[in-house]
Formats: C-alpha cells, sequence, structure tokens
C-alpha cells in the first residue's frame, strides 16, 4: 500500500478520467504506472542503441587512452590535405550515428 500526495487540481482532473472510464480512482493510477514502467523497461540506453556500430570504424590502434596526448599533438600537425581528410570521417561517423 501507498499514499501519494497530489495537487488538487491533478485529483480533480483524475476523479474526471475516472468516471468516465468508469474506474476507480486507484485503478487508473495503477493502469497509468503500469503503462509508465513498461514504456520505462523498453527504452533502450544509448548504449543498447549505438552496439551494433561501436568499434566498427575503430582506428586499428590500440593505444589511444595511453597515448592521446601524442595522439592529439600530431594530428594537430597534419597538414590542411590531411585536416580534411580527418573531417570526412568524423563527418561519415556522425552520419551513421544520426542514422540509427
Amino acid at each position: 500500500m501507498i499514499t501519494v500526495r497530489i495537487k488538487p487540481e491533478i485529483e480533480q482532473t483524475l476523479e474526471a478520467l475516472a468516471s468516465e472510464e468508469g474506474i476507480s480512482k486507484s485503478a487508473l493510477i495503477r493502469e497509468c504506472l503500469e503503462e509508465f514502467i513498461g514504456r520505462k523497461e523498453d527504452e533502450k540506453s544509448p548504449w543498447e542503441l549505438g552496439k551494433k556500430i561501436f568499434g566498427m570504424y575503430g582506428s586499428g590502434r590500440g593505444n589511444l587512452s595511453t597515448d592521446r596526448k601524442n595522439i592529439c599533438q600530431t594530428e594537430r600537425s597534419l597538414t590542411p590535405g590531411h585536416w580534411w581528410c580527418f573531417l570526412i570521417r568524423m563527418i561519415n561517423i556522425i552520419i551513421i550515428l544520426l542514422i540509427l
């Protein structure tokens, strides 16, 4: 058993909806909670949504976390032509993520 305090205007709406449906306020609240919980259980986390593509376009380098400063420094010193290729790669990855 649970007790919930609600605003008077919400209680009036609840009474009206329960009356329209021909059920008690408790039954209406139970239905709403069941539907809400069901929707929450069906929601997928960001990991679940993207797990098909995570790692698909890996760099092949296993040192990205340990050598990140050196890698960033190297990538900052890329020539304009290299930056263009890098930018196109990033745009492709973003498009793939948006499609999902």
